[in-house]
């Protein structure tokens, strides 16, 4: 490899960093916010529909970039977006209460040997290392945490289906609505609810 190859890496590497750096000290109301004929509306809800999940940050990357947060009963609204591609992001941290314990840890072993079954959004619950896998390890992070050992797991406090980030075009004066189900990371039981209730 050339000194002027080395050279060329280098300062793309630093530019690359210094920019993911300022991307995550930005505050929300620093970002080019969006301007135009379409909307994005929405909810954030637990798997079983019971309860709105407040205080997911919605980021919307595309024709523009502005963001959005799930009010108390997880709705969220994002007017004025631009014709065209957007990907929306959703990400929540912490608010997990009192709703990891033992039990969750049980029904992660007992699924990881077998013993019963765990539906879709259970099993996101319960793979706490984020590898894809429910395995005794995870039960035993699950029962870490839930006693106060361990303050976070591997895959983050929060997932959302559908995954992590999806696609959405717009046009045309068009609002469109673009749901998520909110599942709270070592949460086997599915037994979440926004505090205060």
């Amino acid at each position: 490899m050339s000194y002027k190859t080395l050279s060329l890496l280098t300062l793309t590497l630093v530019f690359f960093v210094a920019g993911s750096v300022f991307a995550a000290d930005r505050p929300v109301g620093d970002l080019r916010e969006c301007s135009g004929p379409n909307a994005f509306h929405g909810m954030v809800m637990t798997p079983d529909n019971d309860f709105g999940v407040p205080g997911v940050l919605l980021e919307f990357e595309g024709a523009c970039s502005d963001q959005a947060e799930s009010d108390a009963d997880g709705s969220y609204v994002l007017d004025a977006a631009a014709d065209g591609d957007y990907i929306i992001t959703p990400s929540k941290f912490g608010d997990q209460g009192d709703a990891i314990g033992p039990f969750d840890a049980a029904n992660a072993a007992r699924f990881s040997a077998g013993l019963i079954d765990l539906d879709e959004y259970q099993q996101i619950a319960a793979d706490v290392t984020g590898d894809g896998n429910i395995t005794p390890f995870d039960a035993a992070r699950i029962l870490q945490f839930s006693v106060g050992i361990l303050d976070e797991f591997p895959a983050g406090d929060w997932a959302f289906s559908p995954n992590e980030a999806i696609e959405v075009g717009l046009a045309g004066g068009e609002d469109r609505e673009v749901n998520f189900v909110g599942i709270l990371i070592g949460d086997v039981t599915l037994n979440w609810e926004p505090s205060g209730r």
